[in-house]
């Protein structure tokens, strides 16, 4: 099975979105770059073979914020839009039947992406893509974490009156 390989981070100068098949640390991985399709650099290493200098040869790399690097999960959204790490997601059980919201994460325990949850459910396994709705981010959009939370509450406080 092949699989496309992708990472994308917020550039550090302008806040702008990129993404490419590869991505390159350096300084013990607190700073990462994401270069444009078809660049080459040439990278300067230490004694202990980590990189500590970057230069482009061919191209441009973009310097990126580490926090907000995130890999593609090789799934595709319901619309077409793909699906990456740190993504916030609205989960389908029918066509149009909402159940909640969640953020992508890798869980390591199983080896596979999952959906974090706001509710009780900790987690759901991304199997059926289409399923699932790509709404943001959690880099620019926490908001909508933070709006469904509250309407989980709501919900939570007037099922516990009855």
């Amino acid at each position: 099975m092949k699989r496309e390989i992708k990472f994308r981070g917020k550039r550090e100068d302008n806040g702008e979105w990129v993404c490419s098949g590869n991505i390159i640390h350096f300084n013990e991985g607190n700073e990462f770059y994401i270069p444009v399709q078809n660049s080459k650099c040439i990278c300067t290493h230490d004694e202990n073979e980590n990189i500590i200098e970057i230069k482009a040869s061919q191209g441009r790399f973009y310097k990126v914020i580490p926090e907000t690097v995130g890999q593609y999960t090789g799934l595709i959204d319901r619309n077409g839009t793909k699906i990456f790490e740190g993504d916030i997601l609205k989960y389908h059980v029918q066509s149009d039947v909402l159940i909640n919201t969640g953020v992508v994460n890798w869980d390591s325990k199983n080896a596979r992406w999952a959906l974090q949850l706001n509710t009780m459910n900790p987690c759901f396994y991304l199997h059926k893509p289409e399923t699932v709705e790509v709404i943001g981010n959690i880099y620019d959009n926490h908001e909508l974490l933070e709006r469904e939370e509250t309407i989980l509450n709501a919900y939570t406080e007037r099922d516990g009156e009855r």
